[in-house]
């Protein structure tokens, strides 16, 4: 008669044999569930299905896994210590280290939401501490998988293998000469993404297709990542700016940390996962009222701190505050550049404006959008200006076509106000002036948002401002003014 333990190997063996032949899809979709009916880790069921399937890989793990601590965790007093730890380290902001706690701590919710975003370290020059922020969120990330010049094939195996978080420092030495792995660090932003490549069959004479998956949470450190991260990298992620430290600043070495600290914090932190994960996926796909989280943040944005704000949720109304607060003044901080299109529609909406008119012709509209010689639109043409049918081709990718028009007592090609209404709506609401938002961060300096609409929820001090005065809401604080579109105007 077959005993209990043969009989639990026997199922246990017959579970790895059905998820082996599974897609990828279809095993994403039930690896969770099937791990914990099994009592193991998911990292653990990954690597006897890539084993099932010919990929080794079980015995030579490349990071430490770590499981959940015994006793129940307190979220505010985890997360408490996790930002703690980060300054205790690197010299950063307070919102900084409150932004770095979370992404830390969204590592191991990586099963439980569907988007993750990148964590950007950006310094302006060498010994900024960037590779050492890397390395403090090493020590507190699931699976950390270090790598500096990996190629992409390996990027993608890896994640497929292992579903490490991957940490890529020195990215500015390599990224921009290898644009394959910009795809694959872009796709894996969403669950959904993949990448597909061809691969041996069994026969070994021919390719077959293959989708990899590559979703995982990724960091990428490197200098002026303005420069050699594409625009489409830059806005899936969130911005950690590094900077030298003063003589006055002090921080602890790395090698300085007591043995076993980050295994503990780690052990901490995936208790906490196991705990709350599925409450931290229903906050992240909750609908709020008005679609944004934070209403002064764009859509892509929210996207962004949509997961960081489910786990800040988690440790109360204090951590939910802090986390709001910094995700503003974050985003604030990012200079975020404005499309060509944005711009000749601000200018458009500015003339109908300074003209006072309802209407206008072709023609009229390119010489008022040209008078100024500083103006893009006056040597817009490789160094002439902007003609009338580039004018055209530009408004038509919004849908604006010109109409003839009757003027006076005669007809020409021209716009109506209306035509723009819109699309002014649509696309320019970095532009809209309105109330003002005051958010005071770690420096007591005063961070004035502007925008048509108001927060739903912040920790920061209010207070009420136009263009040119702000109401003083503090003793002796300095005010730095953010414009409409978060560009420093100091």
């Amino acid at each position: 008669m077959m005993n209990n333990t043969e009989s639990t190997k026997k199922t246990d063996d017959e579970t790895i044999a059905w998820l082996s032949s599974l897609s990828v899809i279809a095993y994403d979709r039930v690896r969770a569930r099937t791990a914990k009916d099994m009592g193991i880790r998911p990292a653990i069921l990954d690597a006897l299905v890539n084993q099932q399937r010919g990929n080794k890989g079980l015995d030579a793990l490349p990071f430490p896994e770590h499981e959940p601590c015994n006793e129940p965790i307190n979220p505010a007093d985890l997360l408490d210590e996790v930002k703690a730890t980060i300054k205790r380290f690197i010299i950063l902001d307070d919102e900084q280290a409150t932004v770095s706690a979370l992404w830390c701590a969204m590592t191991w919710f990586i099963e439980h939401i569907d988007i993750a975003p990148l964590c950007l370290i950006n310094a302006p020059e060498k010994a900024c501490g960037k590779s050492e922020l890397l390395k403090t969120i090493k020590g507190m990330s699931c699976r950390p998988l270090l790598t500096e010049n990996a190629t992409t094939s390996a990027l993608f195996r890896a994640v497929e293998l292992w579903k490490p978080t991957l940490l890529i420092d020195e990215s500015d030495t390599f990224f921009k000469e290898k644009p394959e792995m910009t795809g694959v660090v872009n796709a894996g932003y969403e669950r959904s993404g993949g990448v597909l490549r061809s691969e041996p069959d069994s026969s070994g004479k021919s390719y077959i297709p293959k989708l990899f998956p590559v979703y995982s949470a990724k960091a990428i450190a490197g200098i002026m990542l303005e420069k050699h991260l594409a625009d489409a990298t830059l806005s899936r992620g969130v911005m950690i700016r590094m900077r030298k430290r003063m003589s006055f600043e002090h921080s602890d070495e790395l090698s300085t940390a007591e043995d076993g600290l980050f295994d503990g914090i780690s052990s901490r932190l995936a208790r906490f996962a196991e705990d709350y994960g599925e409450r931290v996926r229903y906050e992240s796909k909750k609908r709020i009222d008005g679609g944004k989280l934070i209403s002064v943040l764009s859509d892509r944005e929210n996207k962004h701190y949509r997961p960081l704000l489910a786990i800040a949720s988690m440790a109360g109304d204090k951590w939910q505050s802090m986390a709001t607060n910094a995700a503003i003044i974050l985003c604030a901080s990012v200079d975020k550049s404005i499309s060509t299109g944005n711009e000749l529609l601000n200018d458009i909406r500015d003339v109908f404006e300074r003209l006072k008119v309802d209407k206008i012709k072709l023609v009229e509209l390119v010489t008022a959008l040209c008078e100024d010689e500083e103006n893009a639109w006056a040597t817009y043409n490789y160094g002439k200006a902007l003609s009338t049918r580039q004018l055209s081709k530009l408004l038509g990718a919004y849908g604006i076509s010109s109409k003839t028009y009757r003027y006076d007592y005669e007809t020409a090609k021209g716009y109506e106000r209306a035509q723009f209404d819109e699309v002014f709506k649509r696309y320019l609401a970095y532009f809209e002036s309105g109330k003002a938002e005051c958010y005071q961060n770690s420096s007591n300096t005063q961070i004035l948002v502007t925008s048509s609409v108001t927060l739903e929820a912040n920790n920061g001090v209010a207070c009420e401002a136009d263009d040119e005065n702000v109401t003083e809401v503090t003793e002796k604080n300095t005010y730095r003014k953010i414009s409409t579109n978060y560009q420093e105007v100091i």
